[in-house]
């Protein structure tokens, strides 16, 4: 639907984050609210003390490990890849035009950024190797993806 003109521009990542967020935070409310009177209105939950908490906690840690840097690292690049969605109309598109005023960077330039810089950034637990590399692209990647696109 990029492609087509009576859409392009008018249809972009920020305005579906603006229109859909609050419509699932208001459904995941009432989803909250109807469960909650459903199943837990009345019972007493004596369970969540610190303790358990903290057995929960330490149990999780030893099945799968601390969270590594590797893993801290691909977080951040993914936060940043939701900022740049939010803030692309306003912060990067005006700024970045062709000679005709024409707009360079869209919702698909910003989506493939942060993927592209996994694979420039170095991993600490693979030295020598990218968070990325390309052999796990290709493996775990659906290519009929983009044939489907």
């Amino acid at each position: 639907l990029a492609g087509e003109t009576m859409i392009a521009g008018q249809v972009g990542w920020t305005s579906w984050f603006f229109f859909g967020v609050p419509i699932s935070a208001a459904t995941a409310l009432v989803a909250f609210a109807l469960l909650w009177l459903r199943y837990i209105r009345g019972m007493e939950v004596d369970a969540l003390d610190a303790e358990v908490l903290q057995g929960e906690y330490e149990a999780l840690v030893s099945e799968v490990g601390e969270c590594s840097r590797d893993e801290i690292v691909v977080g951040a690049v993914q936060a940043l890849q939701v900022i740049l969605m939010v803030i692309r109309p306003w912060a990067i598109t005006p700024f970045v035009t062709g000679p005709n005023q024409q707009k360079l960077v869209n919702d698909a330039t910003v989506a493939a950024f942060p993927a592209v810089l996994l694979f420039f950034i170095p991993s600490v637990t693979r030295p020598g190797q990218s968070l990325l590399t390309w052999p796990d692209f290709q493996k775990k990647f659906d290519f009929g993806l983009i044939l489907l696109i």
